[in-house]
């Protein structure tokens, strides 16, 4: 089943638009402590955004981190407008899903186009958001090192929550994990998309044998929220191989392989990029790739490949 609502929402986020959120009565309190960490990040002026989108260009790890928590009450607001129409999927799943998509539009944002970053962003929240609605008829397979990632999350919640007897923040889980705040989101989505795979679906006839999610056919066109986080720690570990090779060339082998946004260039469009000719491009790939054969990481890849 599709979901197109339209709601006509532009990307301008008010302080007061999330102000009220959590005094509605049918938030549960994990998601009141949620937008209460969120309210701590504030919003940007279209000039910060723009500084930022230059400086994530350029692979700055902070600034990314700064314009991805400036925009979760961004993925709030629009979660809570497909909230309202649509019920059987939970408040922090549409939030969930929404963050990915808040992710993918950092990746993917041309500050050279001239419209804002809020603007750009709402509509991949809204991929991410309709995802998780349409998710409600797919079972969830979970790639082998997501589930070690996944355990050791739950470990995490549970050993923090022990001592200090409060639910802990995306940062608390992220120090503990040593991962970035990105991750523990993305980690959450797909932890909470496993927990839900025994939910009861409704249906008109409620004398006929219960429907669980687990029972319905995959569709096997998608990417679950799963296939996505571990593609994304699979990218990190390549990066940290790469991390060794000179700034320009690690540059030239992302665009080549499309390791930045899953979007292969060709060997003409790097070397358009970057000043120099294929031939020049493809001995630089040569160069480095030969590089990272020999180094013993890549062995670890393995297990994420296969």
């Amino acid at each position: 089943m599709e979901y197109d609502f339209d709601f006509s929402f532009s990307g301008e986020l008010r302080e007061e638009e999330t102000s009220a959120y959590d005094k509605e009565d049918d938030i549960s309190d994990i998601v009141r402590m949620y937008l209460d960490e969120v309210r701590r990040y504030r919003l940007l002026s279209s000039a910060d955004e723009l500084t930022l989108a230059k400086q994530v260009e350029l692979g700055n790890e902070e600034a990314r981190q700064r314009l991805i928590k400036a925009n979760l009450r961004l993925v709030i607001a629009v979660a809570k407008r497909y909230r309202r129409a649509y019920k059987t999927v939970t408040f922090l799943d549409l939030i969930q899903e929404g963050n990915l998509g808040l992710f993918k539009a950092v990746e993917k944002f041309d500050w050279r186009k001239g419209y804002k970053f809020s603007t750009y962003a709402t509509w991949w929240i809204r991929q991410g958001v309709t995802r998780a609605l349409t998710n409600q008829s797919r079972t969830i397979r979970v790639p082998g090192p997501m589930v070690e990632m996944m355990m050791k999350y739950q470990r995490t919640v549970r050993r923090i929550r022990q001592n200090t007897s409060v639910m802990p923040s995306l940062e608390d889980i992220a120090g503990e994990m040593g991962i970035s705040v990105e991750k523990v989101s993305a980690i959450q989505a797909a932890y909470h998309q496993v927990l839900s795979i025994d939910k009861v679906i409704d249906h008109e006839d409620k004398q006929a044998k219960k429907i669980l999610l687990g029972d319905c056919i995959a569709d096997t066109s998608a990417v679950s929220p799963m296939e996505e986080v571990s593609r994304r720690l699979l990218a990190d570990k390549i990066r940290s191989i790469l991390a060794d090779i000179p700034e320009r060339y690690r540059r030239i082998l992302e665009m080549r392989y499309g390791l930045y946004d899953a979007v292969p260039g060709t060997l003409t469009e790097v070397g358009e990029k970057f000043g120099l000719t294929g031939e020049r491009v493809r001995q630089i790939l040569a160069e480095m790739e030969a590089k990272i054969r020999l180094d013993k990481r890549v062995e670890s890849l393995k297990e994420w490949i296969s």
